[in-house]
This record gives C-alpha cells, sequence and structure tokens, in this order.
C-alpha cells in the first residue's frame, strides 16, 4: 500500500513538473497572487482581446435594446428629402443613420447590433462542433499510432486539407439546403475544418502517453481511458483554450467570406432595388449585411465597410485574447 501510493505521488509530482516545464516556469518560479494580476494586466494581447470580447458579448446581448429600428418589422424606405432634392437609399451617414443605410433605408448600425447574435452564435456553435470532432477523432488517432484507425484519420485529413475550406463549405451548405438556416452551416462549415485541431491533439497525444506520469500510471494499474481522463486531457486542456479561441477568429472569417460572395444564414432572397440587383435577407446577420451590400461596393462604401469592421474587430479580438493566453 505504502508503494502504491509512492507512486501516485511521483505520478502527481511528475505532472506538474511537465505542466510547469510546458509553461516555461520552473517549479521555483510559483509567483503570489498579486504578483501574477500584475502579469495579467502587463498582457497587452490579452486585455484587449478580453476588453474587445467583452463588448461583442454586450453587443449580443444587449445591442438590441440600443437599436433605433427593429431590422424585423421596419418597412422599405423609398426615399427621402435631402437639400431640397429626392434622394433614394442606401443613404449616407447622418444623424438619423449614424453608420448609413442599407439599399432598402434600414438602419446599418441597428442591423449590426441585432446581428452581432445571430453571428456569435453560428461562430460559437460552428467552433464547438469542429473542437468536439476535433478533439475526439485526434485522441483516438494519437492515442495508438500508426494503427489501422490513426491512418484513416489521418487519411481524411489530408484529403480535407487538399480541399479550399471556402469552396467545400459552401458547396456543403448549398447541398444541405441553405434555406434551413443555422444547421446547414452548422454542420457545412464543421465538416471541412476540425482536421488541423485532430492534427494538433494527436501530436499532443504521441507527446504525452510517453511521458514519465503516464508510464507511472500503468504500473498502478490504470486503465487507458483513466489514463486519458486523469492525466493526457488535463496537461491538453489549457491548449484547447487558446486554440478554440484561435478557431473562433478563423470561423468568423470564413463567415465573412462566404458573406462577401452572398452566401449567409438563410439564403435571403434577390430583387431588384433602383438601379441595382441585391440580396434581401431574412434575419439579420453580418454576413448577411455584407451580401447586400456588394452591389454597392463604389458607390456607397460605408455599406461594406463598417459590416467588414465588425468581422475585423470579432477576429482581432478572439486571435489577441488566444494569444494572451497562449
Amino acid at each position: 500500500m505504502n508503494l502504491r501510493g509512492a507512486i501516485h505521488r511521483f505520478v502527481a509530482d511528475a505532472q506538474k513538473v511537465f505542466r510547469a516545464r510546458s509553461a516555461g516556469v520552473g517549479p521555483d518560479m510559483q509567483a503570489p497572487g498579486r504578483f501574477r494580476w500584475r502579469l495579467i494586466t502587463r498582457n497587452a494581447p490579452f486585455v484587449l482581446g478580453m476588453l474587445i470580447l467583452l463588448f461583442l458579448l454586450s453587443a449580443a446581448l444587449f445591442g438590441p435594446r440600443f437599436a433605433s429600428q427593429n431590422p424585423y418589422l421596419s418597412a422599405q424606405r423609398s426615399a427621402e428629402m435631402v437639400d431640397g432634392e429626392l434622394v433614394n437609399p442606401p443613404f449616407a451617414p447622418s444623424a438619423e443613420f449614424p453608420l448609413g443605410s442599407d439599399a432598402w433605408g434600414r438602419d446599418i448600425l441597428s442591423l449590426l447590433l441585432y446581428g452581432a447574435r445571430n453571428t456569435l452564435v453560428a461562430c460559437v456553435f460552428v467552433t464547438m462542433v469542429r473542437l468536439l470532432l476535433g478533439v475526439t477523432l485526434g485522441a483516438l488517432a494519437g492515442w495508438r499510432p500508426g494503427g489501422w484507425l490513426d491512418r484513416c484519420i489521418m487519411g481524411m485529413v489530408e484529403i480535407m486539407a487538399s480541399l479550399p475550406i471556402l469552396l467545400t463549405g459552401l458547396i456543403l451548405i448549398f447541398a444541405l439546403d441553405i434555406r434551413r438556416g443555422l444547421i446547414a452551416f452548422l454542420i457545412g462549415l464543421s465538416v471541412v475544418g476540425w482536421g488541423e485541431i485532430a492534427q494538433y491533439i494527436r501530436a499532443e497525444f504521441i507527446s504525452l502517453r510517453n511521458q514519465p506520469f503516464i508510464e507511472g500510471a500503468r504500473v498502478i494499474g490504470l486503465t487507458e481511458g483513466g489514463i486519458a481522463r486523469r492525466h493526457i486531457f488535463p496537461n491538453v486542456l489549457p491548449q484547447l483554450v487558446v486554440l478554440t479561441l484561435l478557431e473562433m477568429g478563423a470561423v468568423l472569417m470564413l463567415l465573412g467570406e462566404l458573406g462577401f460572395v452572398g452566401v449567409f444564414i438563410g439564403g435571403g432572397f434577390r430583387t431588384a432595388s433602383f438601379d441595382a440587383e441585391v440580396v434581401v435577407a431574412d434575419i439579420p446577420e453580418w454576413g448577411a449585411v455584407l451580401a447586400g451590400a456588394r452591389a454597392y461596393i463604389r458607390s456607397a462604401p460605408w455599406m461594406v465597410l463598417y459590416p467588414a469592421m465588425a468581422f475585423f474587430l470579432s477576429v482581432l479580438g478572439a486571435n489577441l485574447l488566444g494569444e494572451g493566453l497562449r
């Protein structure tokens, strides 16, 4: 019994040393709580990324309360008088429309505030599904490297890596029927995005399974599932947090690219508006705002600038926070 307890302590101590070395600090460099908070406040990417994501979270939760219009209810405004002249939409930025309007006279600021919830929810769902698939398949491949399961999974990863993600995701979304809404985007964008996560998790599992504390866990009789649950996943979890944030940035970038080529949640419909053919969205979403603005990129650049800035700010915040945590 004493020998078993000694082995347990050895496994725990070895795991602590491994985590400290992975983080780049030694066992004698443990800092008090005050120093850790000072270290966090000096981490500029972490602080800036956290502020940006908190702002986006607030916009998703409370944005509709501060919107001047409800995009679900507001009707088309065909024209308005400006300096004695009749002007058709899109209207330029003004006191009534701080960020301008779209081709149907709807306030872009209101569209962005309402669309933040739909876009960010889609991003989180796609990221979580990618993470679940990548972690599960990567763990299965890395636990027994070189086996038939490892070869099958890595073969699928190599096939997906040879295909453009944007084009493949677009094809899958239309094959699943874009009018099904979020579920089509969730499946289409998740299927093509888990390969890099699986490769990373596989490499981590291969590295960890040969560490001394894993050998000690086998000596005391832990099963393979117990070893993975108690000793491998806790060591991979910090990297998974960083990977999740970076993956969120990649998903947001992909949603923005799809929106610019006219593919967004729900699909909407196309119609003629004065001198151009525009896309009308069923629900407010940042990609839909970009899709409807593409025809006016020269004559009304604000229609593209502000939704593009929303995507840029979101991607920047996720990447900064991930870099700061790393």
